[in-house]
């Protein structure tokens, strides 16, 4: 099983992630027929590559779109933005709430995963910025 790294050298604080409503991200992932997800989990894997997790976000979301009639590598992208997600919280010493088994079977359910993820993240970004507005 592949681990995910944790995060190295300096990290841009400030402007490391969004916080966005995670409802308001499902449902434009529904309205554009996925076209918003695939958007979204790009957008969410090069904040946590600025953030100093090490994924390459071109490959999460190539993963990510083929997936989604493959099946496999769909499961496993969002299995791995789980685990992700999990290390930035630990990493600004919050309790990993994100768990990727939750983030893997969500996704089998029309685009779950989207705001799963959006909300484990948000408690990251919370941590960085003073009352940062959802979009």
């Amino acid at each position: 099983m592949t681990t995910v790294q944790r995060p190295t050298g300096e990290r841009h604080l400030p402007d490391a992630g969004e916080p966005r409503r995670p409802w308001k991200q499902w449902v434009l992932s529904i309205v554009t027929f996925g076209v918003y997800a695939a958007i979204h989990h790009h957008r969410i894997n090069r904040e946590l590559h600025d953030f100093g997790i090490d994924v390459d976000p071109v490959k999460a979301t190539l993963a990510f779109v083929p997936g989604c009639v493959l099946v496999v590598p769909y499961l496993v992208t969002s299995y791995r933005t789980g685990q992700r997600i999990a290390v930035a919280q630990e990493t600004v010493d919050l309790l990993p709430t994100a768990r990727a088994e939750v983030s893997a079977l969500a996704s089998l359910f029309t685009f779950l995963q989207v705001p799963y993820h959006q909300a484990e993240l948000n408690k990251v970004w919370a941590t960085q910025t003073p009352e940062g507005e959802l979009s």
